[in-house]
This record gives C-alpha cells, structure tokens and sequence, in this order.
C-alpha cells in the first residue's frame, strides 16, 4: 500500500490546510511545464512525482476517503465488510475512484495550479453577450445620436469670441500738391 502521507510529506494527524499546502508545494515544485530548462530525465522523474501526489492528494484531500485510507492503513476493517465467525475474511472493499467531471487549471503566485473537480463548482447563469443584437445596435444609434446633438448645443465654437483684428498703421492725412490746371495765358480767371 502506498504511504500518501510520506508522499505529501506530511503527519498523519495533518489538518486538511496542511495537507493542501503540501500538495501545492510540491505540485508546483514537481509540474513539468515549470521545468522546461531541465533535462528530460529530469522531467520524467518530476512527472513521476507529480502523478503520486495527484493520487496522495486525490486520497487524503477528500474526507471520506481519507477516513478509509486510515482505517486500511491500521488493519481495522470497517463493519460493513467484516466477515462472521468461521467463514473466510473478505477483503475489504476497495474505494473506486470518482470520476472527474471537470479539470482547470489556475496560475498561482508559484506557477499553474491543476484542480480535478468531482462536482463541478456553482457558477452564476452568464448573461446574453451578444454584442450585434439589433436592440443593443439601436441603443448605441439613439446614445451616439443624442451625445453629437448635445454636443451641437453647447459647443458652439464662433460664440464668445471677437474676431482677430490686426494691428494698423494710423492713417495720417498728409496735404499734396494737386497739379493746378495749366490756364492759357491771355485769359483772365
């Protein structure tokens, strides 16, 4: 029997806290894609680990099945499978594994955390997203509309301001001869 404890490198009496923490740790520590620089014996190795720590963390990370993992770890049977007198004992019933309904994965501060879900976690209904709905169209239309009609009002540009006036020189008025016509002479004015 393999020891899940030993794996996780954790006490038997290990609060279920501790028991994550480990798994964590060593998840990230061991998870292949974290150790892409190293060589491939290397990644086999870490992949080895990591699939015996899934297991451990599977076993003891669940409560019932932790509950029975201890009990076959200490030889007490559990009631239900113990035998009557005389007859031959029975093995005890092995716990099947759940099937896993859903996998993620999370990136943590320490790199990707993989999560095997046996019930899927409660999720809120996703509103519709359709963003081309043509009611959604027509709430962008009469939106746009309306802000370029206020725009249009209270932004008037020529409003406020004099216009541009450039600097002149002052006309001075200045006398000049003006040619007096030629009189003939004989003539009296």
């Amino acid at each position: 029997m393999e020891d899940h404890y030993a794996t996780l490198r954790v006490r038997a009496s290990a609060s279920a806290e501790e028991i994550e923490r480990a798994y964590r740790r060593l998840a990230r520590t061991n998870h292949p894609d974290l150790l892409r620089q190293a060589s491939p014996e290397t990644q086999r190795r870490a992949e080895e680990v990591l699939k015996r720590v899934n297991r451990a963390h599977r076993v003891l990370g669940d409560r019932e099945r932790r509950r029975d993992y201890d009990r076959r770890r200490r030889g007490v049977v559990p009631p239900a499978a113990a035998s009557p007198p005389g007859d031959t004992p029975q093995r005890p019933p092995t716990v099947a594994p759940r099937p896993v309904v859903e996998r993620t994965t999370h990136w943590g501060s320490g790199g990707p955390i993989d999560i095997e879900w046996e019930v899927p976690p409660p999720r809120a209904p996703r509103p519709a997203t359709d963003l081309f709905s043509l009611g959604r169209l027509l709430r962008y239309a009469a939106a746009i509309i309306i802000f370029a009609a206020l725009l249009a009002i209270i932004w008037q540009p020529g409003l406020g301001r004099q216009p541009a006036t450039t600097p002149t020189a002052p006309i001075v008025a200045t006398a000049t001869a003006q040619p007096t016509p030629a009189v003939p002479a004989g003539s009296s004015p």
